[in-house]
């Protein structure tokens, strides 16, 4: 064999091809390093959304049945007050918005648009008062 290769020309070549072979895949093992680190992210940014989105609706929840303990709370009380007032006094109160309404109401007439027939007599008109 060292006939055929007097020059070592044949390890020279090999060792290169070798080393850029190394490099490959060194650069694929990063691709996919970084790959697998971008994917994290992602998976981490998606997780983070859909807890704060369960928060969010945990959040309305808790105000829906807020509001509705003081719809609540709130109607017992007129109802209590309701019981508590006299009938007179309902009676009195009910005159009163009659009355109030009764005055606050003002009769407008319907807006209506002049036809077209309308407008044509108003037109001929114009034309005989201009001389």
């Amino acid at each position: 064999m060292d006939g055929l290769d007097p020059y070592d020309e044949m390890e020279i070549s090999c060792k290169s091809i070798l080393k850029k072979l190394d490099e490959k895949k060194k650069t694929e093992e990063k691709h996919r390093a970084k790959q697998e680190r971008q994917a994290q992210k992602k998976g981490a940014k998606e997780q983070a959304k859909k807890e704060k989105a369960e928060l969010k609706k945990e959040a309305k929840e808790l105000l829906k049945k807020e509001k509705a303990e003081e719809r609540k709370k709130e109607s017992l009380k007129r109802k209590l007050s309701e019981k508590s007032e006299p009938a007179a006094k309902k009676a009195k109160a009910s005159e009163d918005q009659e009355n109030r309404g009764a005055t606050k109401k003002k009769i407008t007439p319907p807006n209506r648009k002049h036809t077209a027939l309308f407008k044509k007599c108003m037109a001929m008109r114009v034309k005989n008062f201009a001389y």
